[in-house]
């Protein structure tokens, strides 16, 4: 068997038996959830694994993913987050920026885009915020710290390209700036 059909059988060996197509599993031992929905879907494409999957099955994965976009904020939000929060540094607002980013990326694989622009990212538009932002986290946690730039960034980049925001654009070219 390839490395390539190892992944992909792995990957499907996660899939819930008797329920949608979008019900995967982060591993055997828990339940399925959005972020293991997007982590299948990312996989999947990163081996060429959707190519077989029907156009019906792509639509009810798709409205899936996007039925937890947030129409207000932009925020793709799970509403078990705050079940997850493991500490003060991955809180449910990281938590949400998190699955915007990996909801983005697997609407993406599957051809398809938000709902509504990411209004939540509007906020780091305004220089004196995102500065405030990026020189206000904690860098002796650089992994954590990277972590949180690499996702605003993503977010301004998506709502630029998706949405034609121009002002989006200008803050990733500030952010760049910054991180320069």
């Amino acid at each position: 068997m390839s490395f390539r059909d190892t992944i992909l059988k792995f990957v499907d060996s996660l899939k819930v038996e008797d329920k949608p197509i979008w019900a995967y599993k982060l591993s055997k031992s828990t339940d399925f959830t959005v972020y293991s929905s997007c982590f299948a879907v990312l996989v999947k494409d990163l081996f060429n694994g959707l190519d077989d999957l029907s156009s019906d099955n792509k639509s009810e994965w798709i409205t899936y993913i996007q039925s937890f976009q947030d129409k207000e904020t932009g925020y793709f939000k799970d509403p078990d987050s705050y079940k997850r929060v493991t500490d003060p540094h991955h809180d449910v607002k990281h938590l949400d920026l998190q699955l915007t980013t990996y909801s983005i990326a697997a609407l993406e694989s599957l051809g398809a885009q938000s709902k509504y622009p990411l209004k939540f990212i509007h906020d780091f538009h305004d220089k004196s915020y995102m500065l405030n932002y990026l020189n206000n986290l904690n860098w002796k946690r650089s992994w954590n710290s990277g972590n949180k730039v690499m996702l605003v960034a993503i977010n301004l980049i998506y709502n630029y390209e998706k949405f034609n925001c121009k002002k989006s654009q200008k803050a990733v070219d500030f952010w760049f700036e910054w991180m320069d």
